[in-house]
């Protein structure tokens, strides 16, 4: 079988699916064809297999992933690197590896991975290593014009400015790499600042809202 630019284009395109088993048996042999001809093309695969296998390190991905895990690993693969300069901050923030706090951070782009907590308002729940536990510990989506309302911290918090702008009715505005940090007591709101809509990383040693329960997430969709 003659492997030309074009073939090895289209195998390119399909590397991710390769790696998740996605792909029928006639786009599996075109794809093994081209790396079997092109070098790169086969360390790119590697690179690839060497994410999934991380992140099956840091989860419970099982050996053959249901088709709705697929879907989400290949969305967090078509997002590779986008928030990726943040790793070391969050793994240090959450006391985990670089390598998942580069998982945690692609699911930022796959909309199934979050909950709905409130109105304009969606959190990616985490669970942290020894060193931060029990503080609640995720990321939190809020749209343009929304924002988090008044409430008390019950301990310690620090927030990540992931993407887009965020208004702390206490220190100000801040954007994408800003770390903001509240002791127990303290008390706020939070906005969205323009148009962008909002992630932050949050670590939380609890917080009160007048009139509001959190009810715990189940554990299927905790990270």
């Amino acid at each position: 079988m003659t492997t030309g630019p074009e073939q090895l284009v289209d195998a390119r395109q399909w590397l991710d699916e390769y790696a998740l088993g996605m792909l029928d048996d006639d786009e599996r042999r075109r794809v093994q064809a081209a790396l079997a001809a092109d070098p790169q093309l086969a360390a790119e695969l590697r690179a690839i297999e060497e994410d999934l296998a991380g992140w099956a390190a840091c989860t419970d991905v099982p050996r053959q992933p249901p088709p709705s895990l697929r879907r989400r690993m290949l969305t967090a693969l078509q997002h590779h690197g986008r928030l990726e300069g943040f790793a070391e901050q969050v793994a240090g923030l959450i006391d985990a590896s670089v390598q998942r706090a580069r998982y945690l951070l692609r699911l930022v782009d796959d909309d199934g991975a979050w909950v709905p907590v409130f109105a304009g308002c969606d959190a990616l729940h985490i669970r942290p290593g020894p060193a931060v536990a029990p503080a609640d510990v995720g990321l939190l989506r809020f749209v343009p014009g929304g924002g988090f309302p008044h409430h008390k911290h019950l301990g310690n918090e620090q927030v990540l400015v992931l993407q887009g702008r965020l208004f702390d009715e206490l220190r100000g505005e801040f954007g994408p790499g800003a770390l903001i940090e509240h002791g127990p007591g303290s008390e706020h709101a939070l906005g969205v600042v323009g148009d962008q809509t909002l992630v932050l990383l949050v670590v939380a040693g609890g917080v009160s809202v007048e009139g509001v329960t959190f009810e715990e997430p189940a554990e299927e969709f905790i990270h």
